[in-house]
């Protein structure tokens, strides 16, 4: 028996199955959908842009259940937009920890730890990260479950949020980028011999809906203390 718009019947286990043509779907694209669908194609090419130290540190954060890091990136970037337009994370210079056991030359007050981390282009406050304490995602961060959302139409899906658990490394002091290294912002911190992770998470309220709202700018990049060389000028 033929039936309009089915290709063919066929059966799996004990039951039959019709598959039919493909056909278009019925709902009108409205403008919200077209520019959630931009906005959704849009960090997905922002997140090809992320190389070397950036792009290793989010390949090895741990997810929740069911979720990849390109799935944190990808919400991280529709949540906050503003931050992630400055192409900060292509920069070649990475985040590094020094430490002078005789404290640095040149400085009035005795400092013993600096850290060393790229400057954004275009600039925007170089403190876009926070130091803390630890080396491992399990030392400093974890997901916080804020329960299911449940959409008309589909299977309810579980929410989660990111947070930072461990403890503040100070900033004592800090300024503009000096070479060598050159090209990177610099900040005295309060004694770390254990290194420090240097790490940003933004979580806020929707002023509408009253939606706990989250974006991870960048991921755990831990920092091992190295020996000042004797050479560079803070």
């Amino acid at each position: 028996m033929r039936i309009p718009g089915i290709v063919d019947v066929y059966q799996v286990g004990d039951q039959w199955v019709a598959r039919s043509w493909p056909r278009q779907a019925n709902q009108p694209n409205s403008a919200a959908q077209l520019l959630w669908r931009q906005n959704f194609t849009d960090a997905h090419a922002l997140i090809k842009k992320f190389s070397g130290e950036y792009l290793k540190a989010w390949r090895a954060i741990e997810c929740p259940p069911e979720k990849c890091w390109i799935d944190i990136a990808i919400t991280s970037a529709l949540q906050l937009p503003s931050y992630w337009v400055n192409q900060w994370w292509t920069a070649k210079t990475t985040h590094v920890l020094y430490y002078a056991p005789n404290y640095f030359p040149g400085t009035s007050i005795r400092y013993i730890y600096v850290i060393y981390f790229p400057v954004v282009v275009p600039p925007i406050n170089p403190y876009w990260f926070q130091p803390v304490y630890g080396s491992t995602w399990q030392t400093t961060m974890k997901w916080n479950d804020l329960g299911l959302i449940c959409s008309a139409g589909k299977r309810p899906k579980k929410l989660w949020a990111p947070s930072v658990i461990s403890p503040i490394v100070y900033n004592l002091s800090g300024g503009g980028s000096y070479p060598p290294p050159g090209n990177r912002y610099y900040a005295y911190l309060q004694e770390c011999p254990n290194g420090v992770t240097a790490v940003s998470v933004r979580r806020w309220l929707d002023p509408v809906s009253g939606e706990k709202k989250w974006s991870l700018v960048q991921p755990p990049i831990f920092c091992k203390p190295t020996l000042w060389p004797p050479w560079i000028t803070p």
